[in-house]
């Protein structure tokens, strides 16, 4: 018989017990020959003998609950891309559903859109002063490649073409950085309108928005499309344990029980999504 070393503590306690009661037995006797107690100890084996197995992380089955809350799968978080400019219009309202491609808000970008007005302006009287330039140039050349006139006057008609080709120069390195401005503000101008870009509803839009300055950093509202939901929960522990096409089920506060599947598991960020089984 194989005794469990706890077993084998308590056949000591009784061993020891019986021992001390035999010797005062003894010295209490009446006049007999007193006799020494003895003890027979007996050793046995008892070691346990195991077989080693290899095991993974999924071999092992964990029971836990885990929190999780049922909401959209599908999310699209607005801001504007530029920053410094105050917010000019907001088309919609918190819970007003919009389409993919609808306008939703825009920022104040008057100052560029008349900056870019003025510079095109100024870019098309360059281009009609250089367009009558190159025609004097040609009308300087014909006086000087004619023999009707005289030495001087061709020096004169030399000197003022010289002049028409410094403005033409000019002209052209204003117009170039003038086109790179009107650029400029026209990237603005095209970032300063807010699209949705997903069919949804409009929620969490910023408070007191219109006539607010924004930041690239600032989300002003959030498109859901409610009509994509799952259970989400955040637990890395689970996440170690848990793949896609698990079968597990969701309790909710009220005790009614729905069997669900994980789609998907990010073991980074300990994200699991639960798909219901049944709508």
């Amino acid at each position: 018989m194989i005794v469990s070393s706890g077993m084998k503590h308590k056949k000591a306690a009784a061993v020891c017990l019986f021992t001390a009661a035999a010797v005062t037995l003894c010295g209490c006797g009446f006049g007999r020959e007193e006799k020494k107690p003895s003890v027979r100890i007996v050793t046995e084996d008892v070691s346990d003998k195991y077989v080693l197995a290899s095991a993974k992380v999924r071999d092992v089955r964990l029971v836990e609950n885990i929190s999780c809350t049922y909401s959209q799968l599908k999310e699209e978080k607005l801001s504007f891309p530029v920053s410094g400019h105050n917010v000019g219009n907001v088309y919609v309202e918190d819970g007003q559903d919009v389409k993919a491609g609808e306008l939703v808000a825009e920022l104040d970008v008057s100052k560029e859109e008349d900056e870019v007005y003025e510079m095109t302006v100024k870019l098309r009287k360059m281009e009609l002063e250089n367009s009558q330039l190159k025609e004097l140039i040609d009308f300087y050349d014909s006086r000087i490649n004619s023999e009707r006139y005289t030495l001087a006057a061709k020096e004169a008609c030399t000197l003022e073409k010289e002049k028409c080709r410094d403005s033409i120069i000019y002209n052209r390195r204003t117009a170039d950085l003038y086109n790179k401005r009107i650029e400029k503000d026209n990237a603005v101008i095209a970032a300063a309108k807010l699209y949705a870009g997903m069919d949804g509803t409009v929620t969490d839009l910023k408070d007191g928005l219109r006539g607010s300055s924004v930041s690239a950093s600032t989300v002003v509202m959030t498109i859901i499309d409610t009509s994509v939901c799952a259970f989400q929960a955040y637990n890395e522990k689970g996440a170690a344990y848990l793949k896609p096409s698990d079968k597990t089920e969701v309790v909710l506060g009220s005790g009614a029980t729905y069997p669900v599947t994980v789609s998907s598991v990010d073991t980074e960020t300990g994200k699991i999504i639960f798909e219901m089984d049944e709508p």
